[in-house]
């Protein structure tokens, strides 16, 4: 999940020894000590999604097994092809990629085909220090937040219950990140001893301030919702003994609960389109004002202009966020709009242009709500209230 100290954990494993391949990733202002994930993997996670029609916080518009379509098959050639090309055969390979938890199939696929038997580190954290993570970089709300946080854990742990795997609690590693390497290195029989140099390497790698949030609340409003904290409070249990087959039947049961009620069945997809020029502040204020909608099914695409520089700037700084981004030189915006219509999935769709904000971050639960389905709604300006 991200924001949950998987970048620490893989990148403990790097400096034990594994494999991330040819491409290795450096940091950014938000991971600034590196996400020890590769370069090609991550590319190829975010088309996957992008093919899909979802991002990285808004998988909830996937239906079931769509991993058995026929396009999915060819991109479990591709993930094979991507594999053999990167990485060095005969080691311990390693993937790191948040994204992974949703995408897991597709990967067990390539795995099996090309006879790797993979294992499993499931590390977690506290759903309500992800969401001030996530709140503090990407301003989304916390509903939004313990909904990505639920969807990614869920997966992860139903994907990989036929395989080796040990659940890690995050704020341990940084407790005790020695313990915790030999808790892996034990579970696997792993071949890699921790000498000296490479303990003092990884401590030093792993420190306190490497917690984004602390252990602080987010707010009474979801503290105490009874659904994330039982969740949470079950993975803390699997870090030191195996899920029963009891178990296992409740988190399917809580699986199907949440399902019901955020899949696509329940809401459908809301297509956004902004069509940008040389609209740099604008811009900032739109893209944040769309993807903190706290709304399960969304898509946003991003059609741009040949922007200035400010304008690229921000773009760049926001494209994690986007589902689909495309450059263009058309200079007529209906033409550019058009372009979006083309790649827009959802059976609503809606024009932004750069400066339009929503009024708050249940905006589109509203609009779902007030309006019956296959309704077309024109105009110039409205205001929705409650």
């Amino acid at each position: 999940m991200h924001r949950s100290g998987t970048s620490t954990t893989s990148g403990m494993l790097y400096m034990l020894g594994l494999d991330l391949g040819k491409a290795v990733m450096g940091g950014n202002e938000s991971n600034s000590r590196g996400f020890f994930e590769n370069y090609r993997i991550m590319l190829f996670n975010e088309d996957l999604y992008r093919r899909l029609h979802v991002n990285w916080h808004n998988t909830l518009g996937l239906h079931s097994a769509w991993w058995e379509s026929e396009e999915m098959q060819k991109e479990t050639e591709r993930l094979k092809m991507l594999i053999l090309d990167d990485f060095t055969q005969g080691t311990h390979l390693l993937f790191k990629d948040p994204r992974i938890c949703i995408l897991l199939p597709v990967y067990l696929k390539a795995f099996k085909e090309l006879e790797i038997e993979p294992f499993f580190i499931l590390t977690y954290r506290n759903h309500q220090e992800v969401a001030e993570s996530l709140k503090t970089r990407d301003t989304f709300p916390t509903e939004k937040s313990f909904r990505i946080w639920i969807d990614h854990m869920l997966m992860a742990e139903k994907h990989s219950r036929e395989y080796s795997r040990i659940f890690i609690d995050y704020n341990n590693i940084l407790a005790d990140p020695i313990s915790m390497l030999e808790k892996v290195i034990s579970a696997f029989s792993l071949d890699f001893p921790l000498v000296t140099t490479v303990r003092e390497k990884i401590i030093q790698f792993v420190e306190p301030d490497l917690n984004h949030s602390g252990r602080r609340s987010v707010g009474d409003v979801y503290a105490n919702d009874h659904r994330f904290n039982t969740i949470f409070e079950m993975f803390r249990q699997f870090s030191s003994r195996q899920i029963t087959v009891n178990e296992q039947d409740e988190l399917d049961r809580f699986a199907e609960d949440f399902y019901s009620s955020y899949g696509p069945l329940k809401w459908p997809k809301f297509s956004i389109i902004t069509s940008v020029k040389n609209e740099s502040v604008a811009l900032e204020e739109t893209i944040l004002s769309v993807v903190s909608q706290d709304y399960p099914n969304l898509e946003y695409v991003l059609i741009d202009r040949d922007p200035d520089k400010p304008t690229f700037e921000i773009i760049e700084k926001y494209k994690y966020l986007l589902s689909h981004r495309v450059n263009t030189q058309d200079q007529i915006q209906s033409d550019a709009i058009r372009k979006g219509l083309a790649l827009a999935s959802g059976e609503w769709v809606t024009i932004f242009n750069a400066g339009d904000k929503f009024i708050n971050h249940g905006s589109l639960w509203k609009l779902v709500r007030m309006f019956p389905e296959h309704c077309q709604i024109a105009g110039r300006k409205s205001l929705l209230h409650d």
